[in-house]
């Protein structure tokens, strides 16, 4: 593909990218399907995050699902596989709802590691507490509903669900690896756990639920931080800047 700007839509995400050369697109599966461009042995993003529900929907979604007006849902939406570590927010969940009768959970998606998610819900006997959707084309709206989005991978490149959770406002816990601490700044933007933690995301959980006004601290300044370095418009002029240097240093030659 000859060097030049590129914009493409799927799924719920907006991405560009600009290269010398852009190699093929690259499909990414599970439940927020996305696609990216490798730039130099990388995958880049960006994604629009203009697009949010009103809140009587949200509501109504809230009570659709079961939750009542003061539950704290957390939550996650993707596909149930392996690496995605669904066990760790389960148990977490069941952990801190036992201290916090208000704290409910919402996992979205489908996948290999359904029916056994299932089963550890059932073993906790956390049925009542936790609620698994299946696969939900509304994904986007649905996790907006939450008071807290919990992405806790035992790998992750940059989690394009995460994004979509920051840039709509919704606090966000996520553990130490792969993409996730440059998303989520510790203490500042979010919660960031080490991976398979148990206690350390409950503890998460509970502070979330005991402390709006740090939620509110802590997503606000994940929206801006969002807005300075994943929102579209602003990859776009990163990348125009990229290009126009590769232009300058392709001519110099």
């Amino acid at each position: 593909m000859k060097p030049g700007l590129v914009k493409a839509t799927y799924g719920t995400g907006v991405f560009v990218l600009a290269h010398a050369g852009i190699e093929k697109p690259e499909p990414r599966g599970g439940l927020l399907p996305t696609v990216a461009w490798r730039v130099d042995g990388r995958v880049e993003w960006a994604i629009d995050g203009g697009v949010f529900t009103a809140g009587a929907l949200l509501e109504w979604l809230s009570r659709e699902l079961g939750f009542a007006p003061d539950d704290f849902v957390v939550g996650t939406a993707g596909r149930f596989d392996p690496i995605k570590n669904l066990p760790m927010l389960v148990r977490s969940v069941a952990q801190a709802a036992a201290r916090n009768a208000r704290i409910r959970g919402l996992l979205i998606g489908a996948g290999e590691q359904l029916a056994p998610v299932r089963a550890l819900i059932d073993s906790l006997g956390a049925t009542d507490r936790v609620r698994l959707t299946g696969f939900r084309n509304d994904a986007r709206r649905l996790v907006q509903c939450m008071d807290l989005f919990v992405l806790a991978s035992l790998s992750e490149g940059t989690s394009i669900a995460l994004l979509e959770a920051v840039a709509a406002g919704v606090p966000v816990a996520v553990t130490a690896v792969g993409g996730n601490p440059e998303i989520v700044v510790a203490g500042q933007t979010g919660w960031v756990i080490a991976s398979g933690a148990v206690e350390a995301l409950s503890a998460a959980i509970l502070e979330a639920a005991g402390d709006s006004p740090l939620r509110k601290r802590l997503s606000t300044a994940g929206r801006q931080r969002f807005a300075e370095r994943f929102a579209f418009g602003n990859m776009i002029s990163r990348y125009r800047r990229l290009y126009s240097s590769l232009v300058v240093a392709a001519g110099a030659k």
